[in-house]
């Protein structure tokens, strides 16, 4: 769901079929970021190669700079998907760095419940650049 959700966001940001540029540049910096969390996810960077603090972090604050920057955009598209999105994937870190800590013999039960959380969360993060590319294409032919 990360590979289609930034195949979707970069093709259609590079695809010259949207009018307005802040669009494009949305779903360009949209689908970069959901490349590199594919990435992560796919090898497993913040596990085994980069510190998860630094990733976070990053993640965190590219994140509230779409936020800021495109929060016209992303509630004319759809804010819930994008909301919700954050919220379970902010959960999944949580349970990632904190319960799994505090629950060591219970391991299997919190790291199901934060794979749970973190499949919602890319499913609604799917969802949201689906309507957003859609949206975007769109708004070109009418």
């Amino acid at each position: 769901m990360w590979a289609a959700s930034a195949s979707i966001a970069l093709f259609s940001s590079l695809s010259g079929l949207i009018e307005k540029p802040e669009k494009s540049n949305f779903l360009f910096l949209g689908g970069i970021l959901t490349c590199i969390l594919c990435l992560d996810d796919f090898f497993l960077l913040h596990d085994r190669y980069i510190g998860p603090d630094l990733l976070y972090a990053t993640y965190s604050i590219i994140g509230i700079y779409i936020l800021i920057k495109f929060r016209k955009l992303i509630i004319e598209i759809d804010f819930l998907p994008f909301i919700c999105s954050l919220f379970f994937l902010g959960l999944s870190i949580i349970f990632d760095k904190f319960f799994q800590a505090i629950f060591t013999e219970n391991y299997l039960n919190v790291n199901l419940l934060e794979e749970c959380f973190k499949f919602t969360g890319i499913a609604c993060w799917l969802n949201f650049w689906f309507k957003a590319s859609r949206n975007s294409l769109k708004s070109k032919n009418g």
